[in-house]
């Protein structure tokens, strides 16, 4: 992370110092934040971006977004995660 240098101010015969500022690097995660998040359900639509499942799916098949897929054995359905930094990389790529 990097550090801002700090202001010093006279007021009032007083000297106060101001926080210092830290500044995340780029990709990180605050703490409490998860990698994955679920697709919403049908008809329903993300939390994190406002797209649809259908538009979410359409992005992990193109390869666009990273996503997991959690099945049993043999089992037909499963959980999709998608990886929630690539999904913001993608998006703000688009930003041109």
């Amino acid at each position: 992370m990097k550090k801002v240098k700090t202001q010093t101010t006279e007021r009032g015969g007083h000297e106060f110092a101001a926080q210092p500022i830290v500044v995340p690097p780029t990709g990180y995660a605050p703490q409490g934040v998860p990698e994955f998040c679920r697709l919403p359900r049908p008809k329903t639509r993300c939390a994190i971006t406002g797209l649809s499942r259908t538009s979410l799916v359409e992005l992990i098949d193109a390869g666009k977004v990273r996503a997991v897929r959690l099945r049993k054995k043999g089992a037909a359905r499963g959980i999709t995660l998608v990886n929630r930094q690539s999904l913001l990389d993608y998006l703000h790529g688009l930003e041109a």
